[in-house]
């Protein structure tokens, strides 16, 4: 068939496309976006002005060389690549850059919980540092690299604006008040759309991504397989930097559409679904047997007390994140959380003395203070 078809169809690796992206990014939410992001350009004047237009994103850097084929000799059963560890160490850098190929100081994410200056010697220049338990980004670290780096780095810039995803790691009343005391516009993609809309990926991440793997090649032979630690990363990561290419930065938004702006340009990302009788809402016999079944095994639950997963972002099809409307609503999620996590805090320092028994003693509660007092 190959040969028969050679001039009509070709073999290609394939992008991964997860089911969430393929149902999340219609023609419909792609439209709403575009709408938006027409009125932010108009009304703030940035349709020449690609250097106040700035997308951030992070991704991860492991210390992991393989994925190449390397020359043996023919027939062998056994090859083997020496490294200094398993490879599964993984760096979190945030990039961020401009519409016109500008990169702004990167932030570095370790996994640990105390942080030690010689982690950050001998970086590119201005680079923030930070840790986590878990090595991925979390809002404090965002936060953090958003009040020291991004707004102290678009000062002179009138109304910059930010673009980035939907993830809550991007999003806390903090970030939002310092970028509506610095006239900062915040612009969060429609949920599941990165592939199709975020700069960073459409156009940076692949060539990053290669040259990274390039650069740790030479250092692994040249330091004769030594381990790339928290103290060495920012080393190799400063020889990384003058690679980026802003030219990489310049593509990404126009494929995306957005500088200029052209919805042409993700039409042929967007996942053509086919009706089903699964997708549609048109009552079946298939259907309403499955509905009976699950009605017949599982109790009723009470929607009205079900709590869903927490969003900070409410609309599917993006949203301007630096209005009073937004702060409020991240100002009364703060609260909230801050008063569960203090009533766990309480949890731990309960005692339960006696229990209800024949002799019908009661239950007492006493705080570790009464405790004390009473002893």
């Amino acid at each position: 068939m190959k040969k028969r078809q050679a001039n009509i169809i070709s073999r290609r690796k394939p992008e991964i496309l997860t089911t969430s992206c393929a149902k999340s990014l219609t023609k419909e939410v792609a439209n709403a976006f575009y709408d938006m992001w027409d009125k932010i350009l108009d009304d703030n004047d940035l349709r020449n002005e690609p250097h106040r237009i700035f997308n951030c994103d992070e991704t991860g850097l492991n210390t992991d060389p393989a994925g190449e084929k390397l020359y043996t000799k023919k027939g062998a059963k056994d090859v083997y690549l020496q490294t200094a560890t398993c490879g599964k160490t993984m760096y979190t850098v945030l990039f961020c850059a401009s519409g016109s190929g500008q990169h702004l100081p990167p932030l570095v994410v370790y996994k640990a919980k105390v942080f030690m200056d010689a982690w950050s010697k001998n970086g590119p220049r201005n680079a923030y540092y930070s840790t986590s338990e878990s090595s991925y980004m979390h809002d404090t670290n965002f936060e953090a690299w958003f009040v020291n780096v991004f707004v102290k780095e678009t000062s002179s810039y009138q109304k910059p604006v930010l673009i980035f995803d939907d993830h809550n790691s991007h999003l806390t009343y903090n970030t939002v008040k310092s970028a509506m005391d610095n006239s900062i516009i915040l612009v969060c993609l429609p949920p599941h759309t990165s592939n199709a809309l975020q700069p960073l990926d459409v156009g940076v991440f692949k060539s990053v991504k290669s040259k990274w793997k390039m650069m740790l090649k030479d250092y692994l032979r040249e330091s004769r397989v030594r381990a790339v630690d928290k103290a060495e990363f920012p080393k190799l990561l400063a020889h990384l930097w003058p690679m980026l290419i802003g030219e990489h930065m310049v593509n990404g938004f126009k494929k995306c559409g957005l500088l200029p702006v052209n919805r042409s340009q993700i039409q042929s990302k967007i996942v053509k679904r086919t009706s089903s009788s699964e997708d549609s809402d048109v009552p079946t016999p298939r259907k309403s047997l499955k509905k009976a079944i699950f009605q017949l095994v599982s109790p009723t639950e009470n929607t009205s007390q079900k709590r869903g997963p927490r969003k900070r972002v409410q609309h599917t099809s993006g949203e301007i994140l630096t209005e009073a409307v937004v702060l409020e609503r991240l100002r009364q999620e703060e609260i909230s959380r801050k008063a569960k996590k203090a009533g766990k805090i309480g949890k731990k320092g309960v005692r339960k003395v006696g229990r209800i028994g024949k002799k019908g003693q009661k239950e007492i509660c006493l705080s570790p203070l009464k405790i004390l007092n009473r002893s």
